[in-house]
């Protein structure tokens, strides 16, 4: 059949294959997004794990310059964060029993006093009666045991398998380098270690300025929970540094623990516990963050804001903790592949509009716009 002899209809729409194709496209768009779903919580751990790998570079490199072979120094690294741990849980799990068990059997001798002390608290303790309050909660926690336990043991068998692949990763990642080195033509092959090792230095000035936030937290919470008489005041702050790791709500969760502790020795000192540590939270947040993270990983203080609100709600206090170094990688790639070329588009252009005597735009403009 000629081209004059086909019907109008088939000169006008693609044939029957280019259908077919267009919908085996979506098919496998839709199935790789679903699988993308269903895996997420595995991703997620799996981008914890390269983070944390990437972060002990640093440390493995230098323990190799003195003249420790890298499974060694993989060796000391975990042993030393194998003593830490379990100094930090051996600091803060008494704590935790003690003024559990402390705090349920000084409850009601506490809102006793409390009522004795306030007219209005007496008043709202009739109308609420928190003593039957605390009753009808404990009977109903049968019912959401087996979420609760079933959502703590997801949690610890995630930490277990990020500390797990962890060491696997950062022995790893030497040959990864190599093997992505060589699916790269020659001329490529530059560009591609800068980016990586650009990314890899990125990465692990985060986990190094995390871990010095963290410890400026901790040694402060020490200070204000000692001279506030606060009880357990070095577990507390070792409490207080491990949860200030996580961006947006660790801070919170380390504060709310101290505070409960104060509470056991009079409304007064949780008061001022509260008021010190949100004091604190407060400098953290617009002063030491900002400049720590500035230097360590050139991410604004906005576009770190931003991007801690979009993995918060992504994936939660993980996706919280990967979004600052993310969103640094984003910024390189884009600096690589994006505004590096456009820049030098746009010189080109100015220089050739210079040669040609075109009307040049002043100095300090241009000084200002492109630098």
């Amino acid at each position: 059949m000629t081209t004059a002899d086909r019907p109008l209809w088939q000169d006008r729409f693609p044939p029957i294959g280019y259908w077919v194709k267009v919908a085996a496209l979506v098919l496998l768009l839709v199935i790789a997004i679903r699988m993308l779903a269903i895996l997420q919580g595995l991703l997620i751990v799996l981008a914890a794990s390269a983070v944390l790998a990437i972060g002990l570079q640093p440390t493995i490199s230098w323990l190799e310059k003195r003249g420790l072979p890298r499974g060694l120094a993989m060796t000391v690294i975990i042993a030393v964060g194998i003593v830490a741990t379990g100094a930090a849980l051996f600091l803060i799990v008494p704590v935790v029993v003690d003024q559990v068990g402390t705090l349920v059997e000084t409850l009601p001798e506490y809102v006793q006093g409390l009522e004795e002390d306030s007219p209005f608290i007496a008043d709202l303790t009739a109308r609420i009666d928190p003593m039957a309050q605390v009753g009808s909660a404990v009977g109903q926690l049968p019912d959401g045991a087996m979420s609760a336990v079933g959502g703590v043991f997801s949690a610890i068998f995630d930490l277990l398998l990020v500390l797990t692949l962890t060491p696997y990763f950062a022995m790893s990642l030497p040959r990864i380098k190599r093997w992505g080195v060589r699916l790269l033509v020659r001329e490529d092959r530059e560009g591609f270690l800068r980016l990586l090792n650009r990314s890899t230095d990125l990465m692990a000035n985060y986990i190094a300025g995390n871990l010095l936030v963290s410890a400026i937290a901790g040694v402060v919470a020490w200070i204000a929970l000692t001279a506030i008489g606060v009880p357990y005041a070095a577990a507390l702050a070792v409490f207080i540094a491990l949860t200030d790791m996580v961006p947006a709500v660790g801070a919170t969760v380390g504060a709310a623990a101290a505070v409960g502790v104060a509470l056991t020795q009079g409304v007064g000192q949780a008061l001022l516990t509260g008021a010190v540590l949100l004091t604190y939270q407060q400098v953290e947040n617009y002063v030491i963050v900002p400049r720590v993270m500035r230097d360590a990983i050139d991410v604004s203080p906005a576009i770190g804001i931003v991007a801690l609100l979009i993995g918060g709600t992504l994936a939660g206090p993980v996706g919280a903790l990967l979004a600052l170094p993310v969103a640094a990688m984003v910024r390189v790639l884009l600096e690589e592949f994006v505004l590096k070329e456009r820049m030098r588009t746009v010189r080109q252009a100015d220089a050739e509009e210079e040669r040609n005597g075109g009307r040049r735009r002043p100095r300090g403009i241009r000084e200002r716009v492109l630098p």
